[in-house]
């Protein structure tokens, strides 16, 4: 049976009408390419997500005084386990040494790639921004932070086919845009994190002062992102930016008397991720010990057939490749091939079955100009001959490359083979497929991609791939994360 609030919530954040966004030639101002449209009802598992964050409030409030809270409860649940007293401690002490929920609260949510992450953050944004208790709004500012162009612009649109107009919410891609948005009546702050290196240039001891006296919910759009840019380095999880910008600052601790909340999405956490904004999972026994506050994941949403099992649809492609020797590539592997040899789990280094210390540059053989054009080859004539003829002949693709180099690369030589099969009669119905490439770059040591992409920003590439029928997009590594385009049909 429905209550009364559940019922108010069907009619006032459920339900829409989603129809195709397409910013104006004349602006930036985005406007609707036709009025057709189909209506967006969540999910029975979306609903039941976006209903817990909000009843989980209640929760934090009651309990905003108390500091030690949620370690007490989770020292009570250990206890009616049964576990030991010793083996409760170092639990207990682990988690601690995260400070989760002590300072500000957090919330950590796994969900499958196509489950629908930006509706389920539009409708919570929604009904934090209306929450209220004791006739005042629960939270002064609901801030949405993202880290991709693509992300920022799939959010946009949401909020617009939500009715949330751009006069609802403010944008802050600067720090003086920050602050000012923390003055503003405007209660819906985006945070576009690619105009900063860190949340710590905006979120500085003065602005964290400034906070004690808010609160605010912060949802993150998937949770992990590069470091300072740069593809290769290690992904930092934004939920530790945040959660650290107010931990490690002795005033915010000594003043604030509300509590923030941290919400973020990802599809997938690693352990350290879940071992410090996870839940107890009070039915573990042989499982992790901590999972996410809801979770659906990959294996659930095949399962119940709102994607496909891309393992599959895997093509395995058989080719010999040969390869002179890099000098220093390869140690320790004395025979004369070396590589029928197989090699240990760690690509980069490690010992084989005879006890010898080996190294393996990778670069040598993913940045080898014999390889990419053999694989470029191989991919023009797949998308010409497997790929865009279906969805109605609407397909798409990506291609991922492990470096911006490599990408460059294939770029060149993908157009090229490209350009010579749709000049056949029979493929000259594809010849107006674009090729993309996207990736970061200061454009000092690589020319920037906007440069190989006929002048067009990254925005506007990834409007443009919207748009057209058929196409192919180049990304590096693992900016493909989030990326939401119904029709993308093949990964190479």
């Amino acid at each position: 049976m429905y209550g009364k609030k559940m019922i108010e919530r069907e009619i006032l954040y459920y339900n829409f009408i989603e129809r195709e966004l397409v910013k104006s030639e004349k602006g930036r101002q985005k406007e609707y390419k036709h009025n057709d449209g189909r209506l967006i009802a969540p999910r029975p598992k979306q609903k039941f997500g976006a209903d817990k964050i909000i009843n989980k409030i209640d929760e934090f409030l009651e309990h905003e005084d108390e500091p030690d809270y949620f370690i007490n409860k989770l020292r009570e649940q250990l206890t009616k386990k049964g576990l030991g007293a010793s083996q409760i401690e170092d639990l207990i002490n682990k988690r601690q040494k995260y400070q989760n929920n002590k300072n500000v609260y957090s919330l950590l949510l796994q969900y499958a790639a196509g489950f629908g992450k930006s509706n389920i953050i539009g409708w919570s944004s929604l009904m934090l921004k209306d929450l209220r208790k004791n006739d005042a709004f629960v939270y002064d500012k609901i801030m949405l932070v993202v880290d991709r162009v693509q992300l920022r612009d799939q959010l946009d649109s949401k909020m617009y086919n939500m009715n949330i107009a751009n006069s609802m919410f403010i944008e802050a891609n600067s720090k003086t845009s920050f602050l000012e948005s923390l003055h503003t009546d405007k209660r819906i702050v985006v945070v576009n994190l690619q105009k900063f290196n860190s949340i710590r240039e905006f979120l500085d001891d003065e602005v964290v002062q400034k906070l004690a006296s808010m609160r605010i919910a912060f949802l993150i759009d998937e949770i992990h992102r590069s470091n300072s840019g740069q593809q290769h380095e290690e992904m930092v999880s934004l939920f530790d930016e945040l959660q650290n910008s107010f931990d490690s600052n002795a005033t915010y601790k000594k003043t604030h008397n509300k509590k923030n909340l941290i919400i973020g999405f990802t599809a997938t956490p690693s352990d350290v991720t879940l071992a410090r904004f996870g839940e107890y999972n009070k039915y573990a026994e042989a499982e992790k010990i901590w999972v996410p506050f809801d979770s659906y994941t990959m294996k659930e949403a095949i399962e119940d057939g709102y994607i496909l099992n891309p393992i599959k649809g895997v093509v395995p492609v058989s080719a010999k490749m040969y390869f002179e020797k890099p000098d220093d590539a390869i140690e320790g592997f004395e025979d004369d091939t070396g590589y029928y040899q197989e090699m240990p789990n760690n690509p980069d280094a490690g010992i084989d079955a005879n006890g010898k210390k080996y190294r393996i540059s990778k670069k040598n053989i993913y940045e080898n100009e014999e390889r990419i054009e053999a694989i470029s080859k191989f991919v023009a004539k797949r998308l010409v001959s497997a790929v865009y003829h279906n969805i109605r002949g609407t397909a798409k693709a990506m291609f991922a490359a492990s470096s911006i180099k490599a990408a460059i690369k294939y770029r060149k030589y993908i157009q090229q083979y490209y350009n010579e099969l749709v000049s056949e009669k029979k493929h000259e119905r594809f010849k107006d497929a674009p090729i993309y490439i996207v990736y970061s770059s200061d454009g000092q040591k690589y020319e920037s991609a906007t440069t190989l992409n006929g002048g067009l920003s990254e925005a506007k590439v990834l409007q443009n791939f919207a748009i057209k029928k058929n196409g192919l997009i180049i990304v590096v590594d693992k900016l493909q994360t989030g990326f939401d385009e119904p029709k993308l049909h093949t990964l190479f």
